[in-house]
């Protein structure tokens, strides 16, 4: 595979900043054992009575806390992703005494987990950055200490091992690390067409755009089986949330969904065109400006139309204050005149729907779009790919 000569990385190509990540990584463990070698050396040198010891302990010392773990984690990383495929939903298997989703987390680096997570899942991806900029200041400070030692015991000691340790530190492991950070920033900053909106401002209520392959139910291998650890009785208003851990509720003919009430935040689907959709993010949800109203054909649903296969998407918070209740003809200005912010219509059957009277009711919302070509679960590295779709194998796992 051949890079680009003026731009080695495209940030926005998953499949090369992913290959770009693992050329880095295994550079970086090569010269490790170059260093680790250097080091020895020093300390079996006929100068270690010197006092040189003082320094190269330390520095050894370092050397294994800041580069072992990332290259033990690195090796499981290649051997579960790229040999052994589907281990990160199946909690239950063990491998030996860990679970499978234990390993799994121990290879990215994310294996601290918070209750926070859950609700914020860009904390997890940040993980694996501040682990990754930690081991970079240990590596750092034993680069000083090796500079202090070649500088107070003369060119045989630590000399080789300063020079070595600062070629790897900049080039290798810090433009890892910058990477990394932009790993996390193309998947939270992802736009399905981004000269759609090429210096266009997003409306303050628009999270984000959310790949469809980051969904709970296109990250699982399983039919309807939810990532979240209080399973249904989930109480978290979170759309980043709703929509990872969460499989997307779908209306079955003849189910009966609870009615909601009054002065509560709900989480309702709205499904639109890709054009439609485009223009929410940046203007927002409008009114008719000569009824101000939203019309019949603008409603929320608590559950997806099956019968509707729109392009788009919009998991939104709705903020209820006072409903109306109707199980037959709608006649919104009787019912929006009287106060009413919000109609409830539950047919006998068919899907109920939720009226709004004003576009601030709606809080916050993400968008997903459906992605007309699916993408491998693990990357082929095939050039001819459009470097803008979102490679859902790159990030596979991680959440």
């Amino acid at each position: 595979m051949e890079f680009p000569f003026r731009w080695p990385i495209n940030f926005y190509n998953d499949r090369k900043r992913l290959t770009g990540l693992i050329v880095l990584h295994t550079i970086d463990a090569v010269i490790f054992i170059v260093r680790l070698g250097v080091v020895s050396g020093d300390l079996n040198s006929e100068h270690k009575g010197s006092g040189g010891i003082n320094f190269s302990v330390p520095i050894l010392l370092l050397e294994l806390i800041s580069s072992l773990p990332i290259i033990v984690s690195n090796v499981i990383y290649i051997v579960m992703k790229f040999v052994v495929r589907n281990l990160f939903e199946e909690e239950e298997v063990n491998w030996g005494c860990c679970k499978r989703k234990t390993i799994w987390r121990v290879a990215v680096l994310t294996c601290f987990q918070c209750k926070c997570y859950q609700d914020h899942p860009q904390g997890i991806l940040l993980t694996r950055v501040g682990i990754l900029l930690a081991f970079f200041i240990i590596r750092f400070i034993a680069f000083i200490l090796g500079a202090a030692c070649a500088s107070r015991y003369g060119p045989n000691i630590c000399t080789a091992y300063t020079v070595l340790s600062i070629f790897s530190l900049i080039p290798f492991f810090l433009c890892t690390v910058i990477i990394e950070i932009f790993h996390f920033y193309r998947l939270w900053t992802y736009h399905p067409n981004p000269a759609r909106s090429a210096g266009m401002r997003m409306h303050r209520s628009h999270i984000r755009f959310m790949p469809y392959q980051i969904l709970n139910d296109r990250s699982t291998t399983r039919w309807n089986v939810r990532s979240c650890h209080a399973g249904q009785n989930c109480n978290s208003l979170s759309l980043h949330h709703q929509l990872m851990y969460h499989p997307l509720p779908v209306f079955q003919q003849g189910e009966h969904i609870p009615d909601i009430t009054e002065n509560q935040v709900i989480i309702g689907f709205y499904q639109t065109s890709k054009e439609t959709a485009y223009n929410i993010a940046i203007t927002g949800f409008r009114r008719n400006p000569q009824n101000r109203s939203f019309g019949r054909d603008f409603y929320f649903t608590t559950k997806l139309d099956p019968n509707n296969q729109s392009e788009a998407i919009i998991c939104a918070r709705l903020n209820i204050s006072t409903i109306a209740y109707v199980n037959g003809p709608i006649h919104f200005e009787q019912y929006f005149s009287e106060q009413f912010s919000t109609i409830y219509h539950n047919p006998p059957a068919g899907i109920p729907k939720v009226y709004i009277q004003i576009p601030e009711q709606i809080e916050r919302w993400i968008i997903v779009i459906r992605q007309e070509q699916e993408l491998p679960a693990v990357p082929t590295f095939d050039d001819t790919a459009n470097p803008n779709d979102y490679d859902s194998g790159v990030y596979l796992g991680c959440f």
